[in-house]
């Protein structure tokens, strides 16, 4: 049986009223990333990010209860380079030709928001720019494809044609997940894939779309930390994350960070 076939997960459809719980959620999470990108330049790092992160959410306190995910020691995970995903924040420096990526997950009022971009650090050399720029598109690639009536197995082929075109792979053993009330809910959303294959995408459905693209090497190891996953063969990764709503007539992303409001009418 093909893994993109099987449907035993448990997925909690969401109300009009949830999904835009989740959009509140989203939104904020994103538009305090989009804050704290524009502080990623060469001298800053990760633990003066993290504090510039809680004081924005502490003055954004007045839109209820926020709170970071508890098994995780910071708001903000930030990966730099050759760190895949999971990076704690330190001290490290951020240089010219890095690629930062920040993950930024957080709940308001008991509800998920997840969303990560990867930024780079002064000038890339042209494969670093060829792979910070196709986990973009693939990301995009991945929402495109995700709509009521297609499957999952369409998300995950979207994904990796983007990486077959450029020579890049995908991360196989990373993958997006439902969002709600826990931050990882049904269903697995895998950045792999046949189109026409997997379990129906229905309205209702809320998860993430997250692509991890390498150049080739799947390989990762536990850093010091206890919690970065960092590639065995140090070359750089990249990831962008998105956490989308689907619709009857159209999906959403929830964490647009110019979204303000969304319209739920065709939503159960």
């Amino acid at each position: 049986m093909s893994l993109f076939n099987s449907y035993k997960e448990e997925v909690v459809l969401k109300t009009k009223g949830e999904i835009l719980r989740l959009e509140r959620a989203g939104g904020l999470a994103a538009r305090v990333l989009q804050f704290l990108s524009s502080y990623v330049r060469p001298g800053m790092n990760g633990l003066l990010l993290e504090k510039i992160c809680r004081r924005r959410i502490e003055a954004l306190a007045h839109l209820g209860r926020i709170e970071k995910f508890p098994d995780f020691p910071s708001f903000l995970s930030v990966s730099i380079n050759d760190t895949v995903v999971h990076g704690v924040p330190n001290d490290r420096p951020f240089r010219g030709g890095d690629l930062v990526t920040l993950d930024l997950v957080l709940s308001l009022d008991g509800w998920y928001g997840d969303t990560a971009i990867t930024i780079p650090v002064g000038t890339l050399s042209p494969p670093h720019a060829r792979l910070l720029h196709t986990a973009k598109r693939a990301c995009y690639a991945g929402i495109t494809a995700a709509r009521a009536g297609r499957r999952f197995g369409d998300i995950g082929a979207a994904v990796e044609k983007c990486a077959r075109d450029e020579g890049l792979t995908v991360f196989e053993c990373f993958a997006g997940h439902g969002v709600g009330r826990e931050l990882h809910e049904g269903p697995t959303v895998y950045m792999r894939g046949e189109y026409q294959v997997g379990r129906p995408i229905v309205p209702g459905m809320v998860f993430s779309v997250e692509p991890v693209f390498g150049f080739g090497c799947q390989e990762y190891y536990v850093g010091e930390d206890g919690h970065s996953l960092k590639s065995k063969d140090a070359s750089y990764t990249a990831l962008f994350e998105h956490t989308v709503a689907i619709l009857s007539d159209r999906t959403v992303v929830l964490t647009d960070p110019n979204r303000h409001e969304i319209s739920t009418r065709s939503v159960p």
